[in-house]
């Protein structure tokens, strides 16, 4: 895996080239401003062996900030899929959100902690690869299919996400964004957060944490029929669901149940629930509230719930 590490702090970047040599990347380039980094991943191409697998971004840097990075190489064309690792500080709240806005995929705090960045990394990796073998046998489909049977068998592949066989992301997306608010007047939406994955994968390696997620999948496809076809895997370990027509109590059950349903695997969940009469906000809105929520939650500590309500969100 080839890493691109643009920080203009010589002790940070002393500091991300140990860790991350103790977890075994060691194909790691260096630029010590904005538009270095731009200049190296110009140098490393795309599409071919030279081109990098992962930039890790400094967000605050003399000249050109991480912000302006990020948006620049996101407009190419060529990186607009390569991973985007920020690194902050803990009060940089308003920088990261301008970050994710920017394209960032996922972000590190300063002073740098080895276990998370190595966590951080390695899921990047894990989600990169599953893609990079996702589109080979899409190709691979289409090129020796014949007809529409072949496009047919590619499209299957995006429409469920591999790993746990719920709906894909983009799928799900697509699927909210085109429901009506007045076929359904009451709405809502729930997110299930696994509790410290990252630190299972780093002590017990990805396999393990890959079981835990395909395990919490089966247990959400298990609930009652309550959250109707929209239940999908967003992100590495976190779950949403899309419900018409729901009250507050039944929100509430369906994080219980959730909740009881993982206990056996010895892990917990972390949730977020958000109900909306469909005026104040979108169904696309509401299942951002109920990620977020879940976020919340698990920044509290985890093993618990959080509505709506506890964001402030107008």
């Amino acid at each position: 895996m080839r890493i691109l590490v643009v920080d203009d702090s010589e002790d940070a970047r002393d500091i991300m080239a140990v860790t991350l040599s103790s977890g075994g990347y060691e194909d790691l380039t260096f630029a010590t401003s904005g538009q270095e980094g731009l200049d190296r991943l110009a140098q490393g191409g795309s599409g071919s062996d030279g081109a990098f697998d992962l930039v890790l971004l400094d967000v605050m840097m003399p000249g050109m900030d991480g912000i302006e990075v990020c948006a620049r190489i996101r407009a190419d064309a060529r990186h607009q899929d390569l991973p985007i690792l920020m690194v902050s500080s803990l009060s940089d709240s308003d920088s990261l959100s301008q970050a994710f806005i920017a394209g960032a995929n996922d972000y590190v705090t300063k002073p740098i902690h080895r276990l998370e960045l190595l966590a951080r990394v390695r899921s990047i990796a894990r989600l990169r690869g599953e893609r990079d073998l996702r589109q080979a046998r899409e190709a691979e489909l289409l090129e020796t299919g014949r007809g529409p049977e072949a496009g047919r068998a590619a499209s299957a592949l995006t429409f469920v996400d591999p790993l746990t066989g719920l709906l894909g992301w983009e799928t799900f997306e697509a699927l909210v964004q085109r429901a009506p608010a007045a076929d359904a007047p009451r709405f809502g939406a729930l997110a299930w957060q696994i509790d410290d994955l990252d630190r299972l994968r780093v002590r017990d390696g990805d396999q393990a944490a890959r079981d835990l997620i395909k395990s919490t999948a089966r247990v959400l496809q298990a609930l009652p029929a309550r959250i109707g076809d929209h239940l999908a895997h967003y992100d590495d370990g976190i779950f949403v669901a899309f419900a018409r027509n729901c009250t507050e109590a039944e929100l509430a059950e369906l994080a219980a149940r959730a909740r009881s349903g993982v206990a056996g695997t010895g892990t917990t969940l972390s949730v977020g629930t958000v109900i909306s009469d469909g005026r104040e906000r979108t169904p696309r809105d509401v299942v951002a509230d109920a990620i977020a929520a879940a976020e919340r939650a698990a920044e509290d500590g985890g093993d618990r719930v959080v509505t709506r309500t506890a964001l402030l969100v107008p």
